[in-house]
Formats: structure tokens, sequence, C-alpha cells
């Protein structure tokens, strides 16, 4: 890229319009034309002291656009040295107030300062543009960190695809267990109901049996009071009949001796009749007797029977009570069995936990994979925005190239102009300004022309070239130049977004 300091311009035609409060960075970016050292007053400039403007220096050196020593330039992209960088910005502080007073200058020297510096700052932008374009922002680096953005969503994507499929399996091996447990834990409330039930039915017969048990032990009971009371009756019946017997004995003895006597007959008559009585009485004794031994009888019977009601009572209950024994057993077989279950459901349930936490990790997984493929997508937008900037850029530079030309051309052609009007006027110094001579000679054709007479007031400056594609901020016909921003934001390879 070429500047300023290719063209053959006369010193006393270049200036520019920079602020005097630009560093010397910024007088290092921008190219300013290349002038000869400042004259002291009352003199004229020396031809000696002044760089040639289309000097070529050595090989990997450029004059400096001031004082016209030659400055070591680096090979790379970087901004070209266009001033002494080690007097302490004397140079460039220099040529800047130099700029700023030739800027004022009326007629076509004033023009083509004012072009000059247009044509610099268009280079200055393109500089700039080409750098980023070489930089960041090129096809390649773009490609590059869309590849690599795109290979780390892949590997992020496909480790959470992992992560989640192994999440998936743990956690259907861990339903799959509860599941198990609940249904096992499930059939042993069922056999636990139905051993409930089954010792209920066996403690209502228990219950059944043993009042069977005592109503036969009652009723054996009463069998055994009827018994002992039939008992006693017999003995006091068998008593009776003892005391009847010896009361018939004696009346007999009586009888016998009344007989033998027969003096006593009428004690005869009298112990016949207490024998007719006691006779009487024998035979309601005998018929008690044996009302009492039927009763007695019936008593054995029905002892008979309440033993044998007891026996059975008793048998029944036994078997009751081993069948209670083994329903017991049963019991606290199936208790253990509870137990156990109970036991594998508490084993079970940190394999539910942690069943949980892996499911709670799979929407964890779920979620980075959705983060990840949101920046995925907005990597691919900043992508197509970049590509888009780039594009534009390039429309920009192609824009910025051509209106470079043009001005150019409206630069030579100003710069013939004046030196048409230089040599047309032997009397004055050759390297006087034009300022010297008033206003410049009339000119009835070019862009710049002037109307006759020593008093003309100077042309209006040149209209400045389309702005499209051009940065917010970029003054053509200002000294600013491009702003901080403008070359950090558009110029600058953008940051990576940070993961």
């Amino acid at each position: 890229m070429s500047g300023p300091t290719d063209e053959n311009v006369p010193a006393s035609a270049v200036s520019s319009d920079e602020d005097e409060s630009r560093t010397p960075d910024q007088d290092a970016v921008l190219p300013p034309p290349e002038e000869p050292a400042e004259p002291t007053a009352g003199t004229d400039e020396d031809p000696a002291g002044e760089a040639a403007p289309n000097e070529v220096g050595r090989a990997g050196t450029r004059p400096c656009a001031y004082c016209g020593r030659p400055l070591p330039q680096h090979g790379d992209s970087s901004p070209v040295v266009r001033y002494c960088p080690d007097n302490g910005g004397a140079c460039a502080n220099a040529a800047a107030e130099r700029r700023r007073r030739d800027q004022d200058t009326p007629g076509l020297a004033g023009q083509v300062a004012r072009t000059w510096d247009m044509v610099e700052r268009l280079e200055d932008v393109a500089e700039l543009l080409a750098m980023s374009l070489t930089g960041g922002l090129s096809v390649a680096g773009v490609e590059r960190r869309l590849a690599e953005a795109r290979a780390e969503a892949a590997t992020a994507l496909a480790e959470a695809h992992r992560e989640r499929e192994a999440a998936r399996l743990e956690a259907q091996q861990g339903l799959a267990q509860l599941g198990a447990a609940h249904d096992e834990v499930r059939r042993a409330e069922a056999r636990v109901a139905e051993l409930a039930a089954q010792l209920e039915a066996a403690r209502a017969e228990r219950d059944t049996a043993r009042e069977m048990g005592n109503e036969a032990t009652r009723t054996a009971e009463a069998a055994n009071t009827a018994i002992a009371a039939v008992r006693e009756e017999r003995d006091r019946l068998v008593r009776r009949v003892a005391e009847l017997t010896s009361a018939l004995d004696v009346a007999r003895e009586e009888l016998a001796g009344a007989k033998e006597a027969q003096k006593r007959s009428a004690e005869l008559e009298e112990a016949r009749t207490r024998l007719r009585t006691a006779e009487s009485e024998l035979d309601e004794a005998r018929a008690d007797a044996d009302a009492a031994q039927k009763a007695r009888a019936a008593a054995e019977q029905a002892c008979a029977e309440a033993d044998r009601q007891a026996l059975e009572a008793r048998s029944h209950a036994e078997e009751m009570s081993l069948e209670r024994d083994e329903i017991v057993a049963e019991r606290d077989s199936l208790a253990a069995d509870l137990v156990a279950c109970r036991e594998e459901l508490d084993a079970a349930k940190p394999r539910l936990a942690e069943a949980e936490r892996i499911a709670a990790e799979l929407a964890e997984c779920r979620g980075e994979l959705e983060q990840h493929q949101s920046r995925l997508v907005e990597q691919q937008l900043k992508s197509r925005e970049h590509s888009q900037m780039v594009d534009q850029l390039r429309g920009a530079l192609a824009t910025m190239i051509a209106e470079r030309d043009a001005a150019r051309a409206e630069a030579d052609e100003a710069r013939g102009e004046l030196e048409r009007l230089v040599n047309s006027s032997p009397s004055r110094s050759r390297h006087a300004r034009p300022t010297e001579f008033g206003a410049p000679p009339a000119s009835t054709s070019g862009p710049y022309s002037t109307p006759p007479g020593p008093f003309a007031a100077p042309p209006p400056p040149p209209p400045p070239p389309p702005s499209q594609d051009l940065p917010p901020g970029h003054d053509l016909g200002g000294v600013t130049g491009p702003p901080e921003s403008f070359r950090r934001d558009r110029f600058l390879p953008p940051e990576e977004p940070a993961s």
C-alpha cells in the first residue's frame, strides 16, 4: 500500500488538518504528508533539507515523513513507522503543526492539502482493514474458530450422550431392583396377612375348644356332684336298711320271745304291727334304694359321658395347641422373612436414592446438552455475522480503494495545476509558498478552476466521496480519523466467547 510519500508533490502543497492534541502514536498510524524542516522567519525553505517525497529507501527502510531520515520498517503487517521514534515525537509534532497551518491556506494549495489528508485517511482505514482481514477476521481464522467450536460442541454432545445413556441404564437397573424389592415386600405382606388370618381362625377354634372343654368340665363336675349326692343317699339308705334290719331282727327276737312266752300277746301284736310297719318301710327303702341305684347308674353314665367329652376336649385342645405352635412357628418364620424383606427394602433405599441422583444428573446433563446446543447455535450465528462483516468490510475496502484512486487522480490534477502555476511565475522563488503569489491565476478548465482577479475568494473544498460502507465516526473531511472504538470493534479480531 503506497502513501503520500510515494508521490512527487511539492512540500508547500502538502497539508492536513490533524488536531494538536493527537499523540505520536496516532500520527504514526495516520500517514502525514512529507515536508522539509520548518523554515525560519524571513528565509526561504532549504531544498537540501527536504526529503524527496518519492524517495525509495533501502530494503526494509522508509524515509521520515518530516526530516527524511531512513527509518527501519517491520516486515509483517504492522503499521508503517512514518516519523522518527527516538526524538520524543518532535518530527510528528512539527509535521502536525505545519499541516494545521497549511490547511487554512486559500486557493489550490489548501485544496491539495485537504485532498492529500483525505487520501491519507483512506489509506489509514484501508491499512487497518487489511490488518484486520489478515488477522482474526480472515476466512481461515473464522473457519478455524468455527471448526474448533463445532468440534468442542460435538465432543461435549457425545460426552453428554454417553453420560445420559450410562445414567439411564443405571436408573433402569435401580428401578428394576426397586420394583423386585417392592414385589417381594408385597408378597411377604400378603403372606403375613394370610397367616394372620389363619392365626385368628386358629385362635377362634382354640377359644371354642376351650369353651367346650370348660363346658365338659362343668358337666363332669355336676355329674360328680350328683354321683356324690347319690352315694350319700345310698349310704344313708344302707344305714337305714341296716337299722331296719337290726330292728327286724330285734322284732323277730321279740316275736320269738313272745311265742315262747305267749305271755306277751299284746306285745306280740304290737310287735307284729311294728313288723308290718317295718316291712312297709323296708319296701319303701328298697324302692328308694332301687331309685338311688338307677340314679347312680344314670350319674355314672353321665360321668362317663362327661369324661369322654373331657378326653375329646383335651385331645382337641392338644391338637389345637399343636396347630397353634405350628402357626406360631410359621408366624415367627414369616416375621423373620418380613424383617429380611424390610432390611432388603432399607438396603434398596440407597439404591433408590442413587437412582434419583442419577436421574437428577441425567436432567443436569440434558440441561448442559441444551446449553451446548444453544452455544453452538450462537457460534453459528456469530460466524454468520462475522461472514457478513467480512463481506461488508471487503465492500468497504473496495469502495475506499476506489475513492483513494479518485482522490489521487484529483490530487495529481491539482499538482499539475500547481506546477503550471509555479512555472508560469519565474520571478518568484521555486520553493516559495503559493500563498505569497496571492490567489492563483484564473483557470477556466478543471475541477478546481478559480475566477480571475487578485482578490478572488478561495474556491470551496471538494465534496467528500460517498460514505457508504464507512464506519460511523470516520469523517473524511474532519481531522479526527476513525475513533478508537471503531478500530477496536471493526478491525480487531473478535474475542473468543467465554466458555
